[in-house]
């Protein structure tokens, strides 16, 4: 989570949030007169990039220490700021997961159960992954909390993320909830960068806010860290893709730019 005097910014895992951070923090670095104020207590610094135990929302879910803080998390006193987070495109993402191999570093199961079901773990192919992931993920996000629906993870974290009471409205999930038309009632007003344009967005952002423009025109030149070339069409075939629009479909309501184009016959 990044604070500054004007806004918050929730780091979304795997959607830039990285790059974003990085950026910020290089904008917002002080003086080394600055800096001296700020240790000798004489002034604030300018800005706090927050790490503390994740959020869970439910206890039997593991404790650990991460830099992706939800909204639930955001200080009282900073609610009342302008809050920033970065959407990606579903399909990259889970591309993107696959690649960066998380799920190897960090298991969704002890490696004696996960070789039950998948043998060759970790060399898994793309659709065992995919399998594993709408198998174990929704587990890992919120535990034992029962599910009257079947979402997938993406669904789950983003509820976790950003709902002002995420335990409170997964709990009252129900066939025909819809993300937008909840937008209101369970979630505060997030402004959303795409990964796609966010060096564009969040220079444009920063403009609006009165940073000025030499000091921002920078982030134009910058590349993405964190990110996968890869294309989508090596990997989903009309069969996954269909599992990931039904599985994710509370997401797709919520940011339906990310709807596939229809196919042309």
């Amino acid at each position: 989570m990044f604070i500054t005097d004007r806004f918050v910014l929730l780091n979304f895992p795997k959607t830039g949030s990285t790059f974003a951070r990085n950026v910020l923090a290089e904008l917002h670095r002080p003086t080394a007169l600055r800096a001296l104020l700020v240790k000798l207590g004489l002034a604030q610094p300018l800005y706090q990039d927050l790490i503390l135990p994740r959020y869970v929302v439910d206890p039997s879910v593991p404790v650990r220490t991460t830099q992706h803080l939800v909204y639930a998390q955001v200080p009282e006193v900073d609610r009342h700021k302008l809050l920033l987070s970065v959407v990606r495109d579903p399909f990259s993402r889970l591309i993107s997961a696959f690649e960066y191999r998380d799920w190897v570093r960090f298991p969704m199961a002890p490696i004696e159960d996960l070789r039950r079901s998948w043998p060759t773990f970790p060399d898994l192919t793309f659709e065992q992954f995919l399998e594993m992931n709408y198998m174990l993920g929704p587990e890992q996000l919120i535990g034992d909390l029962p599910l009257r629906v079947d979402v997938g993870p993406l669904t789950l974290q983003f509820i976790r993320f950003y709902a002002r009471d995420p335990r409170r409205y997964i709990l009252d999930l129900r066939p025909g909830s819809d993300l937008l038309t909840d937008q209101d009632r369970h979630f505060p007003s997030i402004r959303f960068l795409h990964t796609e344009h966010l060096n564009q967005e969040l220079h444009d952002l920063l403009l609006e806010l009165g940073y000025a423009r030499e000091r921002i025109d920078f982030i134009l030149e910058r590349g993405k860290v964190n990110s996968t070339e890869r294309s989508r069409t090596e990997y989903f075939t009309p069969t996954l893709r269909a599992l990931v629009l039904q599985k994710e479909r509370l997401f797709f309501q919520r940011f339906p730019e990310y709807l596939p184009a229809p196919s042309v016959s």
